[in-house]
C-alpha cells in the first residue's frame, strides 16, 4: 500500500512538471531581447503562446529542443509514460 501511495505521488509530480512553463531573458544573437522558454511536452503549444506574451511585435525561433522520449515509472502492476519538458531559444522581432 505504501508503494502505491508513493507511487502516485510521484505520478502526481511527473505529470505537474509537465504543466511547468518558465522563461529566462538572456542576450540574442544579433543583439536584440532573446528568451529561453521551457514547458513540458504536455503542453507545448504553451510555450509558443508564451513566446507571443513576451514578444508581442513577433519573434524568431532560433533554436528548439525536444525533450528525451520517455521516463517510465513504475506504478504498482503496471507503469506510467511520461515525455521529457521540451525547451525553445527565440529572439524578439524589435
Amino acid at each position: 500500500m505504501r508503494f502505491l501511495k508513493a507511487s502516485a505521488i510521484v505520478a502526481t509530480a511527473l505529470v505537474l512538471h509537465g504543466c511547468a512553463i518558465s522563461s529566462k531573458p538572456i542576450p540574442g544573437p544579433n543583439g536584440r531581447t532573446a528568451y529561453t522558454v521551457k514547458c513540458g511536452s504536455a503542453v507545448l503549444h504553451a510555450c509558443y503562446e508564451e513566446a507571443a506574451k513576451l514578444c508581442p511585435q513577433g519573434y524568431s525561433l532560433v533554436d528548439r529542443q525536444d525533450g528525451p522520449n520517455g521516463i517510465v515509472t513504475p506504478m504498482g502492476a503496471g507503469a506510467t509514460f511520461v515525455r521529457g519538458p521540451n525547451s525553445m531559444f527565440i529572439e524578439c522581432k524589435s
